[in-house]
């Protein structure tokens, strides 16, 4: 096959000289599996040449020849034949599965038929039939022979194949590009999945912190619902209770008023029996007008029952401006027990201020608790306790006002009865006027002692005094307590503002130790980016953060013979000589006892492990690196060497190797 491509590549030089010139088989394509049919259809000729009409054949002979050229095959321009009996023997035209053939190349293959079956050729075709196999048959001249092993065969088998093969590598190489496509499209989903994916843990998280709170905080004001109501409860029962009292209260004045106008109606009615009596005084005097002795007692008698109606007239007016006075005196409790509500108001008033106060001092102890958990140390931790003694006192004040609005409902309720003991002397008043139309005159002693009780029961009117008398002193205790509270808060302001002082001073601290340790890291920054960066800068600057974020360090890295660019723009292996750069900067600004790299030179060539090694070893005598790597280069800078091996019974070990002293030595005096 070598020589039949070095015959073919001489063939090819002369053949160019003369054009429309080209070999048979050149620009021949079959479909896959028809090389051999085709090569044995070409037969001997799949090595010859094209000669068209307009090239003078004997001058191309003699040019091949004298190209020291022995073998060669002309093929002229000729008529084409006619292929017969095709239909009968179930022939395929080899020109239907064959490309590229053009003017005498298809010519020839025009007589070319593909069979199955060799026996199944009748005798007289004319033409020649090839199988796929590479066997050939010319009925016309009796030929029948194997011609896969020609070179045109073999040529054509090769191309085919290699055709195939170009074919499948294109298919494969697109195949390939559309698999990374799809790997890249599925690793940029996969990316941003995970971000999602990290991101909704980190919301279900935040939420799962938020629902706890919310039921701690739905819990406490459950709890907190719960005692309102039931001191909402409380408060209702005694509130109907009350409106019970006041109500039988009301009740009883309307008795008491309804049975004063049944007593002055009785008084109306017994002006009728007097009437009747005067008539009657009259009919004795008709009577006894003839007796003279009777006369005189008559009038005797009538004289003394004039005086006796004058005398009780008089009484009974007086008992009726008693009785006005002492219905005055009950209109004016009535207007007192009016007044018993604006005292209950004015309590619940005091109470709400009381309220008020310990809402500010819960204010404040919550501003404290919050300045407690931002870190901050609050100078006077007995002053804490302090606040909340007094903030337990002010509870007890609430309550202790709470008990004297109980004893100033006591104290209404002593008044109610103490109403009904002058209800019942306007009874026993108003019994006596009724009687004072029918009896004899009163006695004086009878009607002193009615004076006097009158004047007892005014007196213990006087001495009720207000429904509630403590209420100005209970509002002057509050009013103390008011101010002892605002004194409070003036201390609890007075320790925020040493507070905030402290936290200024403080801050001012943290920003100076920053600021020169940031000087100290900088400096270090720029020597160890133009120790790993020959020829490079680098230099590290605060950023201003955003609302709600804190400022951050920027760092930014210009290697040799490049633009300076930030950390993100850098490639991978500049990134981790910046990082290393960073690392050593903070060592050398505040040195700790051993640092623990693990695989910081993954990303390194050969030159900048180098250069990494460099540092290490001449930094080891401040401090001790423990690195983890896989690099041979790194491996050989260490003093000692730690391994995890397994072995055949599947157990991991751990073996060490320590560098002799001499090596050691060595590389200290080396570097």
């Amino acid at each position: 096959l070598s020589a039949l491509q070095d015959v073919d590549e001489e063939t090819a030089g002369v053949l160019a000289r003369y054009p429309g010139v080209a070999g048979l088989a050149d620009g021949l394509h079959c479909d896959e599996g028809y090389e051999l049919a085709l090569g044995a259809a070409l037969s001997y000729r799949g090595s010859a040449v094209v000669v068209p009409g307009d090239v003078d054949r004997w001058t191309l002979l003699g040019a091949l020849r004298a190209a020291g050229i022995r073998v060669a095959r002309l093929v002229l321009p000729r008529g084409g034949a006619a292929a017969e009996d095709v239909a009968a023997a179930g022939l395929e035209p080899l020109l239907a599965r064959v490309q590229g053939a053009q003017g005498r190349v298809r010519e020839l293959l025009a007589s070319a038929y593909v069979a199955d079956d060799l026996r199944a050729v009748p005798s007289t075709f004319e033409g020649i039939a090839v199988t796929r196999r590479g066997e050939y048959y010319r009925p016309a001249s009796g030929e029948l022979g194997v011609a896969a092993g020609l070179p045109a065969a073999v040529l054509l088998e090769r191309r085919g194949r290699l055709a195939a093969v170009e074919r499948r590598r294109t298919e494969a190489e697109g195949a390939l590009q559309r698999a990374e496509e799809d790997a890249r499209t599925a690793r940029q989903v996969a990316e941003g999945r995970t971000g999602e994916r990290m991101r909704r843990e980190h919301e279900v998280e935040g939420a799962r912190a938020a629902a706890a709170r919310a039921r701690r905080e739905s819990n406490a004001l459950q709890a907190r619902a719960q005692e309102a109501a039931s001191a909402r409860a409380r408060a209702t029962r005694k509130s109907e209770a009350h409106l019970a009292e006041l109500a039988g209260l009301d009740d009883e004045v309307e008795a008491l008023e309804r049975r004063a106008a049944e007593v002055l109606v009785a008084a109306q009615h017994a002006a009728g029996p007097l009437a009747e009596a005067e008539a009657a005084v009259v009919a004795a005097e008709e009577e006894h007008e003839h007796a003279l002795s009777m006369l005189t007692r008559c009038r005797v008698e009538l004289e003394q029952r004039a005086a006796a109606a004058e005398r009780a007239a008089a009484e009974r007016e007086a008992r009726q401006a008693k009785a006005r006075a002492a219905q005055e005196r009950l209109q004016t409790l009535q207007k007192r027990l009016a007044s018993v509500p604006q005292a209950v108001t004015a309590a619940a008033a005091l109470r709400q201020a009381v309220h008020s106060l310990l809402a500010v001092a819960s204010t404040a102890a919550e501003r404290l608790e919050q300045a407690d958990d931002r870190g901050l140390r609050v100078p006077d931790r007995e002053g804490l306790r302090q606040m909340a003694v007094r903030e337990a006192e002010i509870r007890r004040s609430a309550d202790d006002a709470r008990e004297r609005r109980i004893a100033a409902q006591v104290e209404v309720a002593r008044l109610e009865e103490r109403r009904g003991d002058v209800a019942a002397a306007w009874e026993r008043v108003a019994g006596r006027l009724e009687v004072a139309h029918f009896a004899p005159p009163a006695d004086e002693d009878e009607a002193a002692a009615l004076a006097r009780a009158v004047e007892r029961a005014e007196r213990r009117i006087e001495r009720i005094g207000p429904v509630n008398p403590l209420a100005e002193a209970e509002c002057a205790e509050l009013g103390e307590r008011a101010a002892f509270l605002r004194e409070q808060r003036r201390d609890m302001e007075r320790s925020l503002q040493e507070l905030e002082t402290l936290i200024t001073e403080m801050t001012g601290r943290v920003d100076a130790g920053f600021a020169e340790m940031f000087g100290l890291v900088q400096g270090h920054f720029s020597h160890m980016i133009e120790t790993l960066f020959p020829g490079g800068r680098g230099m590290l600057t605060l950023t201003a953060g955003d609302e709600g974020e804190e400022a951050g360090i920027a760092m930014q890295v210009k290697p040799g013979r490049k633009l300076g660019k930030r950390l993100t723009m850098l490639s991978g292996g500049e990134r981790s000589l910046a990082a290393i750069a960073f690392l050593m900067s903070l060592m050398l600004a505040r040195p700790s006892p051993f640092y623990i790299l693990d695989e910081i030179e993954a990303a390194l060539d050969d030159v900048n492990i180098g250069r990494l090694v460099g540092l290490v070893r001449e930094y080891r005598t401040r401090t001790q690196f423990i690195i983890i790597t896989h690099q041979k280069r790194t491996m050989e800078a260490a003093d000692i060497l730690y391994g995890v091996t397994m072995g055949e019974d599947a157990v991991s070990r751990v073996v060490s190797a320590r560098m002799a002293e001499e090596e050691i030595e060595r590389r200290s005096e080396a570097d």
